[in-house]
């Protein structure tokens, strides 16, 4: 079965994903959200978690991503 999954970085060149993920939610209800960013700001992660999106921090390897990737479509 395919399933839908945005994938995007929390800093965007013309906005924010974070913003990105609230809009689309809004539009497809259930679209499974991961966010990521290589920024140390805690504040970023902290956001993510509150708003219930899934986050990770950049650098991440394939099995790592795969596993997260799995686990947002699951828990959606």
């Amino acid at each position: 079965m395919d399933k839908d999954l945005l994938f995007t970085d929390v800093l965007l060149p013309d906005g924010n994903g974070i913003k990105l993920a609230e809009t689309l939610q809004k539009q497809t209800l259930g679209l499974p959200v991961l966010l990521f960013s290589d920024s140390e700001d805690p504040a970023i992660e902290s956001r993510c978690n509150e708003i219930g999106l899934n986050f990770i921090r950049k650098p991440f390897g394939i099995k790592k991503i795969l596993d997260i990737v799995n686990e947002s479509i699951i828990a959606s």
